[in-house]
């Protein structure tokens, strides 16, 4: 009998989803959802911005030069450091300096007439985890992951981890219960603050816009900026200001990578991280990517490299050098069509 109503009982008892107060719980807690619904906010703000800066007496006298359209894809410094920014530049990294930049003698640099095409590439480091890190310094120097869900355990996948984290192999979208199991003593987990992260965005791009009406969204922390009008001769500096004043406004660091090519100054980013900048030159463009491992071009993660390992290909230089002995089908074969090509 006992048996019977119980059953009776879970025939009438609503599903998961239909619970009150679920959707907005979702919306409000959901990773997936933000992401989803934060780059048609940011592109529609961007076009706000650039038509606002291109009808306006604005600092940024932009050439001609357009972004194309490019899909998605983060050190927590502390915002009470002195405002030192780590500069790497060269072809393929070169030396580090260290530039001080006081904010009271800071202006913006002026453009100037050229027809060099430039594009800047800007990464908030582990974005994150830095807002939590800003906000609360026990957190600094230490391994720390996100989470997006109100359950840290079991299935619940990460969302940043801090440098510190990934130094024991944990990244993004790791289940949080592997990230504990490889860091079982001093691993922080903290959840998901939403509301701080679309500020510390949304304050992200007004910078940006202060130097730009030309700048292209990628996600709430990483961006494609065109600053052709500064030139070759004003790229180093322009990009440290930039990056020295989203410290500053955000208290978060950020990686930049700038050359001719959005793919240029992609991988310059890359190789730029943490809290560092490099600058491409057109002429030395090719021997830059040539120099990069397979996993820092795009669409080449860890399944596709392998795959790429297989056929003998371990570097970029060897797989431009693979398309006289390599055919097309092979290589659709090994890695599809989409990548392939």
């Amino acid at each position: 009998m006992q048996e019977a109503k119980k059953e009776e009982g879970d025939k009438g008892a609503k599903p998961f989803c239909q619970k009150e107060g679920f959707v907005s719980q979702y919306y409000k807690t959901s990773t997936f959802s933000h992401l989803s619904t934060w780059r048609a906010s940011l592109m529609q703000k961007a076009t706000e911005r650039a038509t606002t800066a291109s009808s306006s007496s604005s600092s940024s006298r932009l050439t001609e030069s357009t972004l194309k359209s490019t899909s998605t894809s983060n050190s927590g410094e502390t915002p009470s450091q002195p405002s030192q920014v780590s500069t790497s530049s060269g072809s393929s990294g070169g030396d580090t300096t260290s530039v001080v930049i006081s904010s009271s003698q800071q202006q913006h640099l002026q453009p100037i007439s050229t027809t060099t095409r430039i594009i800047a590439h800007i990464d908030l480091d582990c974005f994150y985890v830095s807002v939590s890190q800003r906000d609360d310094p026990s957190l600094r120097d230490r391994p720390v992951v996100i989470f997006p869900a109100k359950n840290s355990s079991g299935t619940s996948e990460i969302a940043s981890a801090s440098y510190e984290a990934r130094q024991y192999g944990i990244k993004a979208r790791m289940p949080v219960s592997e990230a504990m199991r490889r860091c079982p003593a001093g691993l922080i987990v903290r959840a998901a603050e939403f509301e701080k992260y679309e500020k510390a965005s949304d304050e992200f791009y007004e910078v940006l816009f202060r130097f730009s009406s030309t700048v292209q969204p990628v996600s709430a922390d990483e961006a494609f900026i065109d600053l052709s009008a500064y030139g070759e001769e004003g790229i180093e500096d322009t990009v440290r200001q930039i990056r020295q004043e989203i410290f500053e406004t955000i208290g978060v660091r950020c990686s930049c990578g700038s050359g001719d090519t959005m793919l240029v100054a992609r991988m310059a980013t890359e190789a730029a991280k943490p809290n560092g900048q490099i600058h491409v030159s057109k002429e030395k463009a090719m021997e830059f990517i040539s120099s990069r491992p397979l996993g820092s071009l795009p669409s080449v993660g860890p399944a596709t490299e392998k795959k790429l390992n297989g056929l003998g290909i371990t570097t970029v230089s060897q797989l431009r050098e693979s398309e006289h002995t390599l055919t097309m089908s092979k290589l659709k074969e090994a890695v599809g069509q989409k990548t392939a090509e």
